[in-house]
């Protein structure tokens, strides 16, 4: 030990000789474990198994037919048939559930209610913060409905968890009895991504539900293996229940099978930690060929340690030691970057119309976190130093003792490996950010069926199981100044799902399923969308329906020979009055499919979006305004989402704005890293070549001569490397099977922007080390050989 601190002293000292190098070092590790903790914390507690899961090991369980190679959830009653089989050796749990609104004297919100088996709690090792958990028995009961709730949602309302306990909530015209107060962070691996407020039992949902208790849906499903209890025995447990199942029921159910999947075992998990495990890659290799070059100069020192008789093996540790300290400074910068880098995350992540307060919300950076960017210093330190410590930890003593300087000839296959593999993977993720941000400015200029650019307020309004009165609401927005018309739609295009109506054509024989949406009066006049024939709905239009023209094509085959045509959508007959032009309802990557839009009245109980046309221009600054409107007016609505048209965009393109963001900062962040590696590496080749610059000036060698020798050396590392970053690119690309839009147009454009970018950063690390070999004195070099 005595050793080892003094070894680490020396590592201190031998950092403060060279400032420079020592602060680059820290800050290439620092600035790339940064991102790799905050992306670890944000998958962590969205993915990743949680510690609250103490029991044992937790799998995702769903399943798959093999026949239509569906995946789908279980249902409530089949989760009762694996749970009983599965007692012995594991427990089954499931989630389903909503949103609720909560009535309390603090006012009225929005809370996330999860429906969930009364053993979730005991299989996830939760431990209350005041009050009992959920059993057993919870599945019955007398009169009002036990709950668990949130310690977040006891602080709001009752002042603290234990003022909680044996209080009366009422959410969406039931009451609940808290029994219990759940500590923060309590969550079911891979399915709450937003944490819910209230927990109900799922027994007692299913016993009020309309509709056979069994055939109740479950959003999510999910095992946790007892300890010491093989995988193998619990799949074999459920596949014999599933092969029952499929027995009984051969036409729904044959063909099933259920599927155990890790919750870490998921594409995005496993793509955003390889792409930002890619940065910390060139930060490694950075900080070698640092080391590399930092090694050359003491090349003599550590010959002169060998031959004074320090063991090779002391050597090392010295060397590693050295690389541990650079490590642990950077995971000291790195902490606070990788908490920075959190924040700018969670504000940047607010998406339009989503029914709950934060995004995010419960990520921080935790111990777990912390203890993952320790790991990875560790491991960047053992990556970036050893090789140069195996290397330099074993000299030609009688060479370097017997030369002044460091004129040995050098193998530079190391130093070659690390720029082509710097070059390769910035080029790598350059290239895929270029493809991803044409991509996205691609996906930008697709139509969704509406002009987006309207002055069109969107307000996302609920009665959460009351009446409401939109005929008053509709009216009172009309009247307002400001406002040109009012419409609704029960379902937004890009924002929520749409249901399905059985269409009766006559001449078919069977109905056929199309995905549709009420509409209002002068909902397509708002909205923009074009018209291809006929007329929009008005106020008093019983029966009338709006084709798109996919389907107009398809059912009568042109949009003239759809107008007037009778059809039967489900019970209502109806006549068509108009065929729109078709749009993105899912998806703006999605095909052409047919949509039906049906002018009816709202019922009291829907859930609608009121669309206020505004003048132009003025639909930002009328967001408050129609927000008191509504509150005033119907002050038993909730509010679920408020937003100009042109934001709404924002929900679809989210995905797509937020994989350019994140590969282009990282191509950005790896880029830089990798020109400052090159620029160190260059320097230190150049260092090491004044004997045969100093050759080359006496045997005539001209300036410009010496500067395209040294500049020409390094490109052609680089075209090598940005070769192999591009072959890696394309060979992503097709492994997703081009299936980025906007992809096939930007591949061009991509590449040669990627490889032209990287290029002329790598002409400019080579640069300035060229010039300055130029400045060397030719006898000067030649006399120090």
């Amino acid at each position: 030990m005595f050793e080892i601190l003094r070894d680490a002293r020396l590592a201190v000292r031998m950092a403060a000789r060279k400032p420079w190098t020592t602060l680059v070092a820290v800050l290439s590790l620092a600035v790339a474990i940064g991102p790799n903790s905050a992306t670890f914390s944000v998958l962590d507690r969205l993915i990743l198994q949680p510690s609250s899961v103490k029991s044992g090991q937790a799998f995702q369980l769903y399943t798959r037919n093999d026949r239509t190679g569906q995946a789908g959830a279980l249902s409530y009653g089949d989760l009762l048939d694996y749970s009983a089989a599965a007692r012995d050796v594991a427990d089954v749990i499931g989630v389903s559930g909503g949103g609720g609104r909560l009535v309390s004297p603090s006012g009225r919100e929005m809370v996330v209610i999860h429906a969930v088996t009364e053993n979730y709690f005991s299989a996830l090792g939760a431990q209350p913060a005041a009050g009992r958990l959920l059993a057993a028995r919870d599945a019955t009961f007398a009169a009002v409905w036990p709950v668990v709730i949130a310690d977040s949602l006891a602080s709001r309302q009752f002042g603290g968890a234990a003022n909680a306990i044996g209080k009366n909530l009422i959410v969406s015209k039931n009451r609940f009895l808290v029994v219990g107060v759940v500590r923060r962070g309590v969550q079911c691996p891979g399915m709450e991504v937003f944490p819910p407020d209230v927990w109900m039992p799922l027994g007692g949902l299913a016993s009020l539900l309309p509709f056979k208790a069994r055939e109740l849906p479950l959003r999510e499903a999910m095992v946790v293996v007892r300890k010491g209890v093989p995988v193998a025995k619990v799949q074999a447990v459920l596949s014999a229940v599933a092969q029952r199942l499929a027995s009984e029921r051969p036409g729904t159910d044959r063909g099933t099978r259920v599927v155990l999947r890790s919750p870490s075992d998921t594409p995005l998990a496993n793509i955003v930690l390889g792409l930002v495990g890619l940065v910390l890659l060139i930060a490694c290799a950075n900080v070698a060929g640092i080391l590399l070059a930092y090694g050359e100069e003491r090349r003599r020192e550590f010959s002169v340690r060998l031959a004074l008789g320090a063991p090779r093996g002391r050597l090392i540790r010295l060397l590693i030691i050295e690389s541990l300290f650079l490590a642990l400074t950077a995971a000291a910068l790195g902490l606070p970057i990788a908490a920075g880098t959190l924040q700018a995350l969670k504000a940047s992540s607010s998406i339009p119309f989503v029914p709950v307060r934060t995004f995010l919300p419960d990520v921080e950076l935790s111990y777990r976190a912390a203890g993952y960017t320790i790991f990875l210093s560790v491991v960047a330190a053992l990556a970036a130093g050893l090789t140069p410590a195996l290397r330099f930890s074993r000299p030609d003593l009688i060479q370097e003792l017997r030369s002044g300087t460091n004129a040995t000839a050098r193998r530079r296959g190391f130093r070659m490996v690390l720029v082509v593999g710097q070059v390769a993977v910035s080029q790598f993720l350059l290239v895929s950010g270029a493809l991803l941000v044409g991509s996205y400015l691609d996906v930008q200029r697709v139509r969704p069926g509406f002009d987006v650019n309207r002055s069109v307020v969107v307000a996302l309004v609920s009665g959460v199981g009351e009446d409401i009165d939109y005929a008053r609401l509709e009216q009172r927005l009309g009247a307002t100044p400001g406002v040109r018309r009012v419409s609704y739609v029960t379902d937004m295009p890009l924002q929520t799902g749409f249901g399905g109506a059985d269409v009766f054509v006559p001449g078919r024989d069977a109905a056929i399923e199309v995905e549709m949406t009420k509409a209002g009066p002068r909902y397509f006049a708002i909205m923009g969308t074009r018209l291809l024939r006929g007329r929009d709905f008005e106020a008093n239009d019983p029966g009338a329906v709006v084709v798109n023209e996919t389907m107009a094509r398809r059912f009568w085959g042109s949009a003239g020979a759809a107008m007037g045509k009778a059809l039967r959508v489900g019970k209502t007959e109806s006549h068509v009055v108009g065929v729109a032009e078709d749009g993105k309802y899912h998806t703006l990557q999605e095909a052409p499919q047919p949509f039906l839009f049906v002018g009816a009245p709202l019922g009291p109980r829907n859930e609608a979006a009121l669309l206020i046309e505004t003048v132009p221009g003025s639909a930002p600054a009328m967001l408050d305004r129609v927000r008191r409107i509504i509150r005033d007016t119907e002050p038993r609505g909730a509010i679920l989402g408020l937003d100009t048209l042109p934001h709404l965009l924002a929900f679809a393109l989210f995905p797509f704005r937020m994989a350019a963001a994140l590969v282009s900062l990282l191509a950005i962040l790896g880029v830089s890293l990798a020109g400052v590696g090159l620029y160190g590496i260059i320097s230190c080749s150049v260092a090491q070549r004044t004997r045969e610059i100093g050759l080359r000036a006496v045997l005539g060698g001209t300036p410009a001569d010496i500067l395209s020798a040294v500049i020409l050396d390094v490109m052609w590392k680089a075209v090598v490397g940005s070769l192999i970053g591009l072959a890696l690119a394309l060979i992503a690309l097709a492994a997703i099977g081009w299936d980025v839009p906007g992809v096939h147009t930007t591949v061009p454009v991509g590449i040669a922007g990627g490889v032209l970018a990287f290029l002329v950063v790598a002409a400019l690390a080579a640069f300035a080390p060229a010039r300055r070999a130029l400045r060397v004195e030719p006898m000067v070099a030649l006399r120090e050989e």
